[in-house]
């Protein structure tokens, strides 16, 4: 992917320098995406594009004021601005060459709850694409267990049964019992 993707991965590299916690994150994230795909049985093409996906879903935030990037108790009016990360994200995604448009639909989606509750665009259900919903689970799986300056992290097994209470509300139920399948209680 490096070798495909050369100035993709030039913003990874943008991500770690701004915010060493968000890259961190991505990189764990991406480890839970293709563990969590090859449990599926995806084949090696979508792993590729879930992997690359997953690991710039936040290249975005090097365009977010530190400050509010690493506020975890933002006002609505930071939380706003928080937000456009994703859409920042696809927009340097869609600049930069030989970046597949799938690779940039799983940023784009990366955030969006089956509910409608997610973000940038509030899609539900199967408006959702498959990769965007492996990502927004291994997403939020990456958070809870590794949150940003080690506050209040939870143990892998009540990361699962959170997980597993937001079945059918923020994610799939076939995909969070597939998850916790693939990561093993």
């Amino acid at each position: 992917s490096v070798l495909r993707n050369p100035d993709a991965f030039t913003w990874l590299s943008r991500v770690q320098e701004k915010d060493e916690y968000t890259y961190s994150h991505a990189v764990r994230s991406s480890v839970w995406a293709i563990l969590f795909g090859r449990h599926i049985g995806l084949p090696k093409r979508e792993l590729d594009v879930l992997a690359m996906g997953v690991l710039l879903k936040d290249v975005g935030k090097v365009m977010i004021d530190s400050s509010i990037l690493e506020n975890e108790t933002r006002n609505a009016t930071e939380e706003k601005a928080y937000r456009e990360f994703v859409e920042l994200g696809c927009e340097i995604l869609r600049k930069t060459p030989n970046v597949e448009p799938r690779v940039i639909s799983v940023v784009k989606t990366h955030c969006e709850r089956i509910n409608g509750n997610g973000f940038p665009h509030s899609l539900a259900g199967d408006k959702i694409p498959l990769l965007g919903k492996i990502a927004g689970i291994v997403t939020y799986y990456d958070h809870v267990t590794n949150p940003r300056g080690s506050r209040n992290p939870i143990a892998p097994s009540k990361a699962v049964a959170k997980l597993y209470e937001l079945r059918n509300v923020d994610f799939q139920e076939e995909l969070v019992v597939e998850f916790i399948r693939a990561i093993g209680l």
